[in-house]
């Protein structure tokens, strides 16, 4: 059980990669933490959380899923007002939840515009939705931290292809070696 004394963090898109490993690294921290486990499905932050409850058995902190879809200023709301409720303020809020829409671009299944509109309401516009929404509940801490992940979606196989930067034939569209790869 959490002490008391442990501090109150909030992970978006929690529920894997970067998100999933971060809740896990509090967890097993010899500190004690009340961590939100931030998913855009309730269901997918319960078999998260069971899966690190299994991995860190020996945890003294407390993990709880909490549904908030930074496309939805109402799930936004929501998340807030769970958390305002209890326990009413937030000593870190990291924004890790994000969505890369090329491969459905480079798959035909959305458009240029669909693609470029569709990750800056989830990147950016949610981000910052999100940020606003819970800054008066960082606020009231004493100890008050805002963390941005951004960019890691697809950093090993953008490596691969783009660095050291490819030569890049003449014409139009320009396509690099990763997304020849990836399409």
């Amino acid at each position: 059980m959490a002490s008391i004394a442990s501090k109150v963090v909030l992970v978006t898109g929690a529920n894997t990669g970067i998100g999933y490993e971060t809740v896990k690294a509090l967890l097993e921290s010899k500190k004690a933490y009340r961590v939100f486990l931030g998913s855009r499905s309730i269901e997918k932050a319960k078999l998260a959380i069971e899966s690190l409850h299994k991995e860190c058995p020996e945890t003294t902190s407390t993990v709880e899923g909490l549904q908030v879809d930074l496309t939805s200023d109402e799930s936004i709301e929501k998340a807030f007002e769970q958390v305002k409720a209890n326990p009413g303020y937030l000593d870190t809020l990291i924004n890790n939840a994000g969505s890369t829409f090329d491969i459905e671009y480079l798959a035909g299944r959305v458009s240029l515009r669909e693609c470029f509109t569709k990750s800056y309401d989830v990147n950016v516009a949610g981000t910052h939705v999100l940020t606003s929404t819970f800054m008066p509940l960082l606020l009231k801490s004493a100890d008050p931290r805002l963390i941005f992940v951004a960019g890691l979606s697809q950093i090993t196989q953008a490596a691969e292809g783009y660095f050291p930067t490819p030569p890049v034939a003449k014409g139009w569209p320009k396509k690099s070696q990763f997304e020849r790869r990836m399409g």
